[in-house]
């Protein structure tokens, strides 16, 4: 019998990993928050499809948000996505590219050109929020394995150099990703939210210890912090 495994539409598991800001400039900061989100997923989650928010602040004043840019909602997908994969947009109405591929590289890329985007005057075109509404994750099993849902699902999965990842269950009622990710600029502060919707990565050992090693990475950094959400402890 194949093993079976736990998903569910709620997250199984919420972690926060949060980088105080007050010492450093705007871009320091998302620079260091790019650094943070790479460390945390590296090797174990890949994103396909990222949505990104950009705001005009004003940093005479606390870096205080006053108004966004034209284009400031902007949406990163890979071309080549299995027709199953469901994206739960959080934004409308946003600028949409299809790549190749995404990967850290290219989600700075589209910073770096977005904040050199000229702003009102005393203004700065700053980042705001990014998430990842459709990922890949590394299976950290070789065998089959079932998913435990409150409706019928079948995960779907891809084998890229001879890894198995994840992509999400086939569109039958239940559309819950392996995992989802958020990170935030407050301009003083940043802060990266991990949620797992699958028990692969939260009671499962071999998948937890990627997560594990993912935070510690972080952590390392320095100037990191991180405490589980949910469930609380």
């Amino acid at each position: 019998m194949p093993a079976q495994f736990k998903a569910a539409e709620r997250c199984l598991l919420s972690i926060l990993v949060e980088h105080d800001n007050d010492t450093q400039d705007d871009r320091a900061g998302i620079d260091e928050l790019l650094a943070g989100v790479e460390a945390l997923t590296s090797g174990w989650l890949v994103p396909l499809a990222v949505a990104i928010q950009f705001v005009h602040c004003d940093p005479a004043n606390s870096f205080e948000e006053a108004g966004v840019p034209e284009r400031s909602h902007r949406i990163l997908r890979a071309h080549r996505m299995h027709p199953d994969v469901r994206i739960n947009e959080p934004i409308f109405q946003a600028d949409v590219r299809r790549l190749p591929i995404i990967d850290a590289a290219v989600i700075r890329d589209e910073l770096t050109h977005a904040l050199q985007e000229p702003a009102p005057s005393g203004l700065v075109t700053s980042f705001s929020q990014m998430w990842w509404t459709a990922v890949r994750a590394l299976l950290p099993l070789d065998e089959e394995f079932e998913l435990l849902t409150p409706t019928p699902a079948v995960a779907l999965t891809e084998i890229i150099d001879r890894a198995i990842w994840c992509l999400g269950p086939r569109m039958t009622g239940f559309s819950a990703p392996p995992a989802w990710l958020r990170a935030t600029n407050s301009h003083h502060s940043t802060k990266i939210l991990l949620e797992v919707y699958w028990d692969l990565w939260r009671d499962y050992a071999p998948g937890r210890a990627l997560l594990d090693a993912g935070i510690a990475r972080v952590l390392a950094r320095g100037g990191w912090e991180a405490r589980q959400l949910h469930p609380p402890r």
